[in-house]
């Protein structure tokens, strides 16, 4: 035999021995590699109506709305928002502190451009108002003679009981004659679902003032004209340019003291008034000649209220709506 087998061979011996002494190798596991996919941080999306304010912009109390949309609230003053919203469209007169004009709308010798801020006129200039959460700002183009008794509309419900005025929320309570307890109560709940947290109810009594806080007033007009203050406002027809209760009937007049109409029989009424711009205790008067007259005023409050957006007051009268205060 050949040198070149003999050494083949003993390869071939020592490989095989080699191989049957060494210990199997156990199985090795290799963990699947995990894919990670980095994602781009997406952008943080802000509820509606979480931080923001709403702004309402009118003609005639409501008649027309011309603008009504969210904005952010951003410890930014009324005014500079206009100029945001409507860049180079906003004119200003007094150093630029004066709002007197919208688009088109300009201040003229009998209209003017006024601000509340939850139905309530406000006490400073649109540079000095910050609008916080929640809010309704709101500018409406209207004949100015009526003003200096416009301290209050309904046109922002519920408001100002829900935020009352730069953060201050006073205590709301909703005085009632005893027929219209059951009404009283609705209200009561409903204004709860919409947020109002402190709110009481309690029976109208002869000596009633309106003077601790918000009131809403509920009840026909005969059950509440004894009352001092109340016989005062309605009095006062001439000055408030909105309405007057004469025993069966409801006189409605125009911003000059003009009566326009007189109804009977089943009418309602929505008016607010305040004594003074950003009055903390405001009134409102749901009442009207008889008891289905004042469930009318109470239902349109409960049931629909949105109605009423943007309007001074309003009377409710066979199936219709008479928006406050008349124009002529």
């Amino acid at each position: 035999m050949s040198n070149k087998r003999i050494f083949a061979l003993l390869l071939l011996i020592l490989l095989f021995l080699f191989t049957a002494c060494t210990p199997k190798a156990e199985p090795v596991l290799i963990e699947e590699e995990k894919i990670i996919v980095v994602e781009e941080p997406k952008k943080e999306e802000v509820e509606p109506s979480a931080d923001f304010f709403t702004l309402l912009i009118t003609r005639d109390y409501g008649r027309t709305i011309l603008e009504e949309r969210e904005v952010c609230a951003e410890n930014k003053a009324v005014l500079n928002i206009l100029h945001e919203i409507f860049p180079g469209e906003i004119e200003t007169a007094y150093g630029g502190s004066y709002l007197c004009g919208i688009k088109d709308l300009k201040a003229t010798r009998g209209y003017d451009w006024f601000f509340y801020v939850n139905g309530l006129f406000a006490d400073v200039g649109a540079l000095d108002y910050f609008p916080t959460v929640g809010e309704k700002i709101w500018w409406d183009y209207h004949q100015w003679q009526i003003q200096h008794s416009a301290n209050a509309l309904i046109g922002c419900y519920p408001e100002p009981f829900l935020h009352g005025y730069q953060g201050k929320i006073k205590p709301t309570k909703i005085v009632y004659t005893p027929t219209q307890k059951a009404k009283a109560f609705e209200l009561l709940d409903s204004l709860k679902s919409l947020g109002v947290q402190e709110i009481d109810s309690e029976i109208f009594a002869a000596e009633f003032t309106p003077h601790q806080g918000p009131r809403l007033v509920i009840g026909k007009w005969s059950d509440l004209e004894n009352n001092n203050y109340l016989q005062q406002l309605n009095q006062g027809f001439q000055k408030n340019g909105f309405l007057h209760f004469t025993g069966a009937s409801l006189h409605l007049y125009d911003y000059q003291g003009e009566k326009l109409k007189e109804l009977s029989g089943e009418v309602g009424v929505i008016v607010a008034f305040a004594a003074k711009a950003a009055d903390w205790a405001p009134l409102w008067l749901i009442s009207g000649l008889n008891e289905k007259g004042v469930e009318k005023a109470c239902n349109l409050l409960i049931n629909t209220p949105e109605k009423i957006k943007g309007w001074g007051g309003v009377v409710l009268f066979d199936d219709g709506l008479l928006s406050l205060p008349l124009l002529n």
